[in-house]
């Protein structure tokens, strides 16, 4: 692709009118998200906690007629179009927060870095199909603050092996 047409193309993306239809693409791949974790027992889930699904996903997607709007939802078009218009929404967000971070900090390069990479931590736990975003840190935390790499190494140099003498084999002795 030209260099000067995909630009132009950015450009054009960034001056778009991002409320009210980028916000919905997103709240529709929550809704989907909210509704595909609860699985099976998402319908029964709803009609016990209409107050919270309501508040805290698209009433379509729960409550429409014959599942018409999750249906509607899930049909991979849309979902592609909703999914597109998020990601284009999260990258002007990012877009956003990196310009006002260079107007706070103009020669603070790491931070507007830190706060360019915050989002991407977003975008590839979404790719990965990761629906907490903070598993591969927690798990990263816990191997390196609770013992896991040291149980891992102790393993390894064969100091971490149980001792194989017990009462039995004194006797026999």
């Amino acid at each position: 692709m030209d260099p000067e047409a995909f630009l132009d193309l950015a450009n054009q993306v960034i001056k778009l009118k991002m409320y009210p239809y980028f916000d919905i693409a997103h709240s529709l791949l929550c809704a989907l998200s909210v509704r595909e974790d609860l699985g099976t027992g998402a319908q029964a889930f709803s009609r016990k906690h209409p107050l919270s699904c309501w508040l805290s996903t698209m009433y379509v997607v729960f409550y429409t007629p014959f599942d018409v709007g999750y249906k509607v939802a899930k049909f991979l078009p849309v979902k592609v179009v909703a999914a597109t218009m998020k990601e284009i929404y999260r990258a002007k967000k990012v877009y956003d927060g990196v310009s006002h971070a260079a107007k706070l900090y103009p020669n603070a390069y790491i931070i507007m870095i830190i706060i360019g990479e915050h989002s991407c931590i977003f975008l590839s736990s979404i790719l990965l199909g990761i629906h907490d975003p903070f598993v591969p840190f927690e798990n990263l935390f816990s191997a390196l603050f609770l013992g896991g790499i040291w149980d891992s190494l102790a393993k390894l140099l064969g100091k971490g092996q149980p001792k194989e003498e017990t009462k039995d084999s004194k006797k026999t002795n």
